[in-house]
């Protein structure tokens, strides 16, 4: 606001001059807003009715409309939480702020659950889930209208003002390839503003490879998060999709908070509105483009060293498992990521042994040499004074109930893990777990039999 209005500059340089301890520590957060914000929307509306030069009748309707964009991608957390807790507590009876409206974008976050289930919040603030409208008809016209405006400035000659049939069909895959989106219609119509624009249009017709590469090329040479392309290998190589929350655990062990790396791919993806929902590609063929193999013209991300990483994180939460913070909330809190890295942790260490033998068993070496996560934490399974172990075979047998295919599956691993000079060491303790486990699970299914025969013969 103070780049935009002079007025509100000059309110803010007096608020600083008055009180030249606002901005420390010691000044409470209320007196802050109040001073810096809130106090300031008021000048900033009249400066616009003044100078729109609206008449008096139209004034009283005015409303100035404040967007705070990406509540959600702050990185304190705790902070934002009291700046929404400050906005919902303006009084909506104040006659400075009764033609203020307020507009915050982003994703409830875990950390926003508290303040939305408050009496206030859900009589003040009206919530508006943008994924559940359909958009299908407003994106159409979006499309229609700037393809329009492409082509009269580039070679696109298919989308002239006067539509044919081919450029009506064309318009349909469009907006179906938006899936509702207007992200991606806008990430599609930026692709297709180009001095080639039929040459990509027809591209487009046919694969989407090349708007993922235009997408995921223009992020790369971006400001983007260190760890950007960690976190795009690791959504891609995920055996089933996850939420944020659990990558969030998936990426404890790294010191990785994968949210500003997801925001790069907004694009791309459905990041839902809240922490719980999994994400998913817009285009589903996105992974198919990641996947792609290393002679192809996909994107030829490093699998084996992201399979591993996978299946260490996986692991370490497993041999977590008996720690306070799973037992007590984490059980509700942490639930999908445990049960994917129950299943899955033996998979993704299988994926990344079996790439190594097609020509790459110096890297999985390396990976195993600078790395012990995997045998320190199969260790902290076998060690019988840990209710780790336990606590996995419960998910297996009670959540997932698919403990032979796991059985059969590990066994699989170990015959290959056999035959590689690395995992030598590991192998044994491998094959202690898998028997472990058998034993475990027939002794608890005969546990699981009893309770079920109970139940019904109770009901």
């Amino acid at each position: 606001m103070c780049a935009l209005h002079k007025a509100a500059r000059a309110q803010v340089r007096e608020a600083l001059q008055d009180d030249q301890n606002i901005l420390d520590d010691s000044t409470t957060r209320h007196h802050q807003f109040r001073k810096l914000l809130l106090d300031v929307f008021p000048t900033v509306l009249q400066a616009v009715l003044k100078e729109e030069k609206t008449k008096l009748f139209f004034r009283r309707k005015t409303r100035l409309v404040v967007v705070i964009d990406g509540i959600d991608g702050c990185q304190d957390r705790g902070e934002m939480t009291k700046f929404v807790e400050l906005l919902v507590g303006i009084s909506s009876r104040s006659d400075d702020l009764s033609n203020v409206r307020i507009l915050l974008t982003g994703r409830i976050g875990s950390h926003f659950k508290q303040i939305c289930n408050s009496p206030v919040f859900r009589q003040v603030v009206k919530l508006i889930n943008l994924q559940g409208i359909d958009s299908t008809k407003d994106i159409q016209k979006y499309l229609g209208h700037r393809l329009s405006e492409i082509s009269d400035q580039n070679s696109m000659t298919s989308f002239t003002r006067q539509r044919t049939q081919s450029s009506v069909e064309q318009l349909r895959f469009l907006v179906a390839l938006s899936k509702g989106s207007f992200h991606f219609a806008q990430t599609i119509l930026q692709y297709l503003d180009h001095e080639d624009s039929s040459r990509r249009l027809s591209g487009l017709l046919t694969s989407s490879n090349h708007l993922f590469a235009e997408v995921l090329n223009h992020n790369a040479v971006g400001r983007v998060p260190s760890h950007f392309m960690e976190v795009l290998g690791a959504i891609t190589y995920l055996n089933a999709p996850l939420s944020v929350r659990a990558l969030r655990k998936i990426f404890m062990s790294r010191k990785i908070n994968p949210l500003p790396s997801l925001y790069h791919l907004s694009a791309l993806l459905f990041i839902p509105f809240d922490d719980v929902q999994p994400i998913q590609p817009i285009c589903t063929s996105l992974w198919d483009y990641l996947k792609a193999s290393r002679d192809s013209e996909g994107y030829r991300f490093d699998g084996l060293k992201t399979h591993f990483s996978h299946a260490a994180s996986c692991l370490e939460i497993v041999a977590q498992l008996s720690n306070e913070e799973s037992t007590n909330l984490g059980w509700i809190q942490y639930a999908e990521v445990q049960q994917y890295a129950s299943v899955h942790w033996f998979f993704h260490l299988f994926k990344s042994i079996e790439i190594s033998t097609s020509g790459w068993l110096k890297e999985i070496a390396d990976l195993v040499r600078t790395s012990d996560v995997l045998e320190k934490n199969i260790s902290i399974l076998l060690d019988s004074s840990n209710s780790s172990f336990v606590l996995w075979t419960n998910i297996l047998i009670f959540k997932i109930d698919n403990t032979q295919k796991i059985l059969e599956d590990m066994k699989q691993l170990n015959m290959i893990m056999k035959d590689i000079a690395c995992f030598q060491n590991l192998t044994q303790n491998m094959s202690e777990l898998a028997q472990k486990l058998k034993v475990c699970s027939l002794l608890n299914l005969d546990t699981r039999y009893a309770f079920y025969y109970l139940i019904f013969f109770y009901f």
